[in-house]
This record gives C-alpha cells, sequence and structure tokens, in this order.
C-alpha cells in the first residue's frame, strides 16, 4: 500500500528524482524527513514517521501517509507550512482514501480544527480547478513560498480575502 500510495503522488505530484523511502510509526505526531548524504543517503530520500497511535487503526495511518506525502513536495526542513499546504495535504487524503481505497467521508477529525479549516479552504478551489495545485507549482514549486501574485495568475477569479487565508501560516 505504501509503494501505491508513492506510486500516485509521485506521478501526479512529485519530481522523478525525491521519492519517500520508508514509512515507521516512531513519533507522537506525523512528521517527515530527508536523509541527507551524511546519513548514509543521496539526499534525495525521505523518511515518514506517523504516529504511534494509528498503528491499529489503518485508515487513519493511509490518511496520515497521504497527508504527509503532500508535504514531500516541498521539503523545507521544518514544520512551517501554511493554509495552503496543509489544505492540499488534507484535500489529498481525502482523495486518496475515497478513490483509492473506497473509505468515503474520510477527513480531519473534528477536534483538528485548523485541519479542517485548511481543508474548507482548499477543497472548493480544488474541486472547481482540479489542475491548480500542479500548474502553482508550474510557477512556485514551494507551497509554503506560494504568493498573492502565483495565487492570482493561476486563479484570477480567487478572492482576496480567500488569498490571504490560505497564506497564513498553519496554526
Amino acid at each position: 500500500m505504501v509503494c501505491e500510495l508513492m506510486r500516485i503522488v509521485a506521478s501526479t505530484l512529485l519530481p522523478e528524482n525525491m521519492l519517500p523511502h520508508t514509512a515507521e510509526f516512531k513519533a507522537p505526531y506525523p512528521e517527515r524527513y530527508s536523509i541527507s548524504k551524511g546519513d548514509s543517503g543521496n539526499g534525495k530520500h525521505i523518511v515518514i514517521r506517523l504516529s504511534l497511535q494509528v498503528c491499529n487503526e489503518p485508515n487513519r495511518a493511509y490518511y496520515q501517509l497521504a497527508h504527509e506525502c503532500i508535504h514531500t513536495l516541498c521539503p523545507s526542513g521544518s514544520r512551517n507550512s501554511n493554509n495552503l499546504e496543509d489544505g492540499v495535504a488534507c484535500y489529498f487524503s481525502w482523495y486518496y482514501m475515497d478513490q483509492y481505497l473506497g473509505v468515503k467521508n474520510q477527513t480531519p477529525n473534528e477536534d483538528e480544527e485548523n485541519y479542517l479549516y485548511a481543508f474548507d479552504l482548499v477543497s472548493p478551489i480544488l474541486n472547481s480547478m482540479p489542475s491548480f495545485i500542479r500548474n502553482l507549482r508550474d510557477i512556485q514549486p514551494y507551497l509554503s513560498k506560494v504568493s498573492i501574485d502565483d495565487l492570482r495568475m493561476v486563479n484570477p477569479n480567487l478572492d482576496t480575502n480567500t488569498i490571504h487565508k490560505l497564506l497564513q501560516q498553519f496554526q
């Protein structure tokens, strides 16, 4: 299942030379990190850690894995992302669960208000314009570095309020 998920992400969103390498259950919360050349890697491998709480919850594990795969699009080495990036990660998780696993309506938990907020911001945009992220990444590959002008170039119909909310730091 991990290999299939990686193939889906790679074929739609990732550069061919940057593929997630492995997933493990270790962290108190999901995260990802690159294996540098000094760590017996070639600098192009990424490890995704899922939270220990999902070890016995396969659907939550797949959801977290799909979410973290989106963050591998632009590994910055920090936890700073904006609502756009985390909203896209939530949307991809929802899409993956629905389309590939047949799990309907798998969204962030209600107690994860920040993820629901980001998901709700991004969903209408991606539902109306599926190529939005691919087009945006043609201009700026790092979602956390997208500008107002980048968003307007890809979708001139986005209102100013939505743009500012998308670019706010994810809380």
